[in-house]
């Protein structure tokens, strides 16, 4: 599988938007770099939580490979491949 491009997380959620936007907004731990800015709550913890999601899913579709001797057959693993691949901009 391929590398991520993506900023590492963790992100964090701060509701004081920035100079060109009202709202929330997805800032990388440290403060330093905005990720996104979204108007929904809920919207911005699914977005927040993204790193995570992915390296979880990314770990346990793994560990299915490697128990099941590295076949893709069961269709919530091919799900979870083809939605690792999106989030990586293959698809």
């Amino acid at each position: 599988m391929s590398e991520t491009k993506f900023t590492p997380g963790p992100w964090v959620i701060s509701n004081s938007g920035s100079a060109y936007m009202e709202g929330t907004i997805i800032l990388t731990s440290d403060g330093y770099r905005e990720i996104a800015g979204v108007w929904q709550d809920e919207d911005a913890h699914l977005i927040a939580a993204a790193p995570e999601l992915y390296e979880a899913l990314n770990d346990l579709l793994n560990d299915c490979i490697n128990f099941d001797g590295g076949k893709l057959t069961d269709i919530f693993m091919v799900k979870a491949s083809r939605a690792l691949a999106k989030a990586r901009g293959e698809v």
